[in-house]
């Protein structure tokens, strides 16, 4: 039965973490695109497409973030600049890849040729932010966690 258990939670934290990356991104998604001067259209049909990779990257990045607070030894209790430190390199090493990915592609289908430059300015631009995206998504997932009765990161 602690088996069951055990995969039942398995199992709810991956559709809690793919939920709160998804409605994250939703959000800061909008922001930055605007900001980037996307207009209402813009915004939208940036943020529809993203919800497939979301949906399909949430659960694996929310166990990603386990795996390296596992490894950084980060716990719940750990001071904030450890957890900081820990969140910031979970996202530089997950998100930041993924996204040039993204753009890689994105550049390839809208000009026929991969555009290394956009790639890694894209990526730059996001690393660059991360300590505020990054940081701010892993306490994200964590009140969607808590909220749900799952344990946040670094407390399995």
């Amino acid at each position: 039965m602690e088996k069951e258990v055990g995969k039942s939670e398995k199992k709810k934290t991956v559709i809690i973490d793919t939920i709160s990356s998804t409605i994250y991104s939703l959000i800061v998604g909008s922001i930055l695109d605007a900001h980037a001067g996307l207009n209402t259209t813009g915004i939208i049909s940036s943020r529809v497409s993203s919800i497939p990779v979301n949906a399909m990257t949430g659960g694996a990045y929310g166990w990603w973030r386990e795996q390296i607070f596992n490894i950084c030894k980060t716990k719940e209790a750990s001071n904030i600049i450890r957890k900081t430190v820990t969140d910031l390199i979970a996202f530089n090493t997950f998100q930041v890849p993924l996204y040039g990915a993204i753009v890689t592609g994105a550049t390839y289908i809208s000009e026929q040729k991969i555009d290394l430059d956009k790639t890694i300015d894209g990526m730059i631009g996001l690393a660059t932010t991360s300590p505020i995206i990054g940081v701010t998504m892993g306490i994200t997932m964590n009140i969607f966690r808590k909220i749900n009765n799952l344990p946040p990161v670094g407390k399995q």
